[in-house]
């Protein structure tokens, strides 16, 4: 059975199949790539941008680390932005940027999971755009998630250092002991820590269970690269807590139902349920599940080979999985007594969608090693390029981000958000007074949605002058 199936996983991909899935992620991405050359900054933007341009690079920090937690590889980002040096079309780039890095790092992490041998390499490519493809088809928030700069550089930024983290963690135990790939691992490590404080829970959750194995297992003692870890994540913990920006934020989020412990793990299991839930009946996921089924399983193949040690622990991984899924709603919900917002939403499904790479994994060996008959997918393989092409046409004719981004396209509302902008600019710009009156924006396009106009003050102290915001006639 094993030979067989070995046979069957080290065919390369079919043309056609790669046709399937090159059309398929092509379809997806594009809208995401063709809109944000319509991006604005918004919100925080012009925060931290503000402060540099007021004080300097290094006090605007320093003014933050008294004001917000210093999550200070975050703010080193924000303060660095486009705005800080008077540009606004860069924003423009930023998400396409984001995109294309996110795609490469998720490329990375599969070609190493495709075994030392990379005997995998060539197709790697096309699964990890698929990746990607599903991730931003069932993001909760993509405005606040990919568009809005600010909360791109705090928990975005935080994923793809965990990606990178993970991928390396495998090399060192997996393939060779590598220095680089220690100093890697502890610069992500801090990088994490300095981006926000769910990331930093997450990894110091998978810290402990692997320190666990090790320590019960056949080391039986600490390794180097925990113990460095250990050591890094305190150090980098005790820098953040120093500041009172730390203290001053949190005693201003919390409300009444902050700290109820039942309260939150109750609303913790609902969020989890809602996101995930809204992931499965999204069409676009399962387009690209069955797009992406054959060469998967042919991938999971290598990944199981190389890595086998990972899944000895079958219990370990779920519970680990379904920890780290009910941690990222519940420490907002006990912080702050509300439910979080998008920008941590997206967290919920990036993790989900993560973990279940590895069951996937399990699954399909497991299923091969029983011989169980009759697999659901396998039994569609004739069907596949028709059941794809049908679920991409009632995505398409559903709501969902996918066909809202079209229509922000289609519609015209992308560029015509992008012109009343740059109107606003200039009309700012020419204003000789320090009092300036700017219209109203006609629409917000759904991809750039996070509140209806602006209204922050930030806005203001970017340009040194008090705007005033004219009120849309209703």
């Amino acid at each position: 059975m094993v030979n067989r199936f070995m046979k069957r996983n080290q065919a390369s991909f079919r043309s056609a199949e790669v046709l399937l899935c090159l059309v398929t992620a092509i379809l997806v991405l594009a809208p995401f790539l063709a809109v944000s050359v319509y991006n604005h900054p918004i919100g925080d933007d012009f925060w931290c941008t503000s402060l540099v341009r007021k004080y300097g690079y290094w006090n605007a920090q320093r003014r933050l680390y008294d004001i917000v937690p210093p999550r200070y590889l975050e703010l080193a980002i924000s303060c660095l932005t486009p705005l800080a040096f008077g540009n606004f079309s860069g924003y423009k780039v930023i998400p396409i940027l984001f995109i294309l890095l996110f795609s490469y790092c998720i490329y990375r992490l599969f070609r190493g999971l495709a075994g030392p041998e990379n005997r995998f390499q060539g197709n790697v490519g096309l699964l990890a755009f698929l990746f990607v493809s599903l991730y931003l088809s069932v993001l909760p928030g993509i405005a606040e998630g990919i568009y809005w700069t600010s909360a791109l550089s705090v928990y975005h930024t935080g994923i793809l250092l965990f990606v990178v983290w993970c991928n390396y963690m495998l090399k060192w135990y997996y393939q060779k002991r590598n220095p680089w790939y220690f100093v890697i691992i502890c610069l992500c490590l801090a990088g994490m820590v300095g981006c926000n404080e769910i990331i930093s829970f997450i990894t110091l959750s998978i810290l402990g269970v692997v320190l666990c194995h090790r320590v019960s297992g056949r080391a039986g003692r600490w390794d180097p690269l925990l113990l460095a870890q250990l050591l890094l994540s305190v150090a980098c913990l005790l820098f953040v807590l120093r500041y009172k920006g730390t203290g001053n934020r949190y005693s201003l989020i919390q409300s009444k139902n902050s700290g109820r412990f039942f309260y939150s793990i109750g609303n913790s299991l609902l969020v989890d349920g809602y996101y995930t839930g809204r992931c499965l009946i999204n069409p676009f996921f399962w387009a690209i599940v069955f797009a992406g089924y054959r060469p998967f399983r042919r991938f999971s193949y290598f990944f199981y080979s190389s890595y086998r040690g990972l899944f000895d622990f079958p219990r370990s991984f779920l519970a680990v999985w379904l920890f780290t899924l009910f941690l990222i709603p519940f420490a907002m919900l006990f912080l702050t007594g509300d439910r979080p917002p998008l920008r941590i939403s997206n967290m919920i499904v990036f993790f989900f969608l993560y973990g279940l790479i590895g069951i996937a994994v399990f699954a399909i060996h497991k299923g091969e090693e029983r011989a169980v008959p009759g697999h659901f997918f396998s039994s569609l393989h004739k069907h596949t390029g028709m059941v794809v092409i049908f679920l991409l046409i009632v995505g398409f004719m559903t709501r969902n981000n996918v066909s809202l981004t079209v229509k922000d396209l289609y519609s015209g509302h992308a560029s015509q958000y992008d012109k009343a902008l740059n109107q606003r600019y200039a009309l700012i710009r020419q204003c000789k007074g320090d009092t300036c009156s700017v219209p109203p924006l006609e629409t917000i396009p759904f991809a750039f949605w996070f509140c209806p106009d602006y209204v922050d003050p930030h806005f203001s102290d970017y340009f040194n002058k008090q705007i005033i915001f004219q009120i849309k006639n209703q």
